[in-house]
């Protein structure tokens, strides 16, 4: 009888619970979290403001001073930087490590919300950490002409979100809806206008912004300028009025209103907001980001996302897969291939 035979008929006990151990420590590895990059969150928020039409000045008196007046109160901020550029404005919060950010950036947004800020702005709040670095990024190319990007953006993209773990997906290298306006340069002379006086007066049409304020001893009231075509016949019948045409000896004359219509093609059209290719082909890209506290292993390996996958994308082919997801096998495999070597 071998000594390890006699040990364990003597210690039975000691056996057991050693047993136990070992069993309990390899279902704990095998559950461990996996990621590729350590969960590090910087204390930082940025706030992006979009304000269309608006000058510098009216950014930072509508929006900017508006905003760091209500964030200033923000318990723990270090640090608040913000700049006002036409159109838009961008903020950064700084605050003390070990803050809980989620909180925080939802306090930020209540904020935001009872700033008072005009109805047409739009706000975004962001913060980075190397857990929103994407879980993996597939390229995928449409078969016998399906409608690719319908399919991601009514089928597939909702059924990823509701995975636990998912934060976020966004496809690349599609196309938005645009009208186009394509002039006749010899009807617009004949008119007296120019390309960018036909310019000029549709965005005096389309455009919303601050007009200064009306103001008393007593009450201060903010004036805004709005005028907007909701269709594409509206935008036809825009009437153009004509700076002046040279006449041989009688100086400047004023000529009267065209219509837009009649000097220019006014269509919809879908055209490529961006582009994106793999191997040279043009493609679409669709990228997944996992929440915070997720498990990139259990985020893009769920069974729920192999079966949309599969499901829902069977008419596309998917041609190339990075991210973390395939990062962490990749680490794995060389891993498994060191220790057996």
């Amino acid at each position: 009888m071998t000594f390890l035979t006699r040990f364990s008929l003597k210690n039975a006990a000691t056996v057991f619970v050693c047993s136990f151990l070992l069993m309990f420590l390899g279902l704990s590895f095998a559950s461990l979290k996996v990621d590729l990059l350590p969960n590090i969150e910087f204390p930082q928020l940025s706030i992006e403001v979009v304000y269309p039409g608006a000058s510098p000045q009216d950014v930072n008196e509508e929006v900017t001073a508006k905003l760091e007046e209500k964030l200033k109160s923000l318990d723990g901020l270090k640090q608040m930087q913000s700049s006002s550029y036409e159109g838009m404005a961008v903020m950064n919060l700084e605050f003390p490590f070990r803050t809980d950010m989620e909180k925080m950036e939802r306090q930020v947004e209540s904020l935001i919300d009872k700033a008072g800020l005009p109805d047409n702005v739009q706000t975004e709040v962001n913060r980075f950490s190397f857990g929103s670095i994407p879980v993996f990024n597939i390229s995928l190319f449409a078969k016998n002409g399906t409608d690719l990007q319908t399919l991601l953006e009514t089928e597939v993209i909702p059924e990823l979100n509701k995975i636990d773990g998912v934060n976020s997906v966004s496809i690349g290298g599609d196309s938005e809806r645009l009208i186009r306006i394509t002039v006749d340069r010899k009807k617009a002379a004949q008119a007296g206008l120019n390309l960018s006086e036909i310019k000029n007066q549709i965005n005096e049409k389309v455009l919303a912004f601050p007009a200064g304020t009306l103001q008393t001893d007593t009450w201060q009231i903010p004036v805004r300028v709005e005028e907007k075509l909701n269709t594409i016949h509206e935008l036809k019948n825009l009437k153009l009025v004509p700076t002046a045409v040279p006449m041989a000896s009688n100086g400047l004359q004023r000529v009267a209103s065209v219509k837009l219509g009649d000097i220019a093609t006014i269509e919809e059209v879908n055209e490529q907001s961006e582009f994106t290719r793999y191997n040279l082909k043009p493609s679409l890209s669709m990228v997944v980001t996992k929440k915070q506290d997720a498990n990139t292993k259990d985020s893009a390996d769920t069974a729920k996302t192999v079966a949309v996958f599969e499901k829902k994308c069977a008419a596309s082919r998917i041609s190339s897969r990075t991210g973390q997801k395939w990062a962490c096998k990749r680490c794995r495999a060389e891993g498994r291939q060191r220790i057996i070597t």
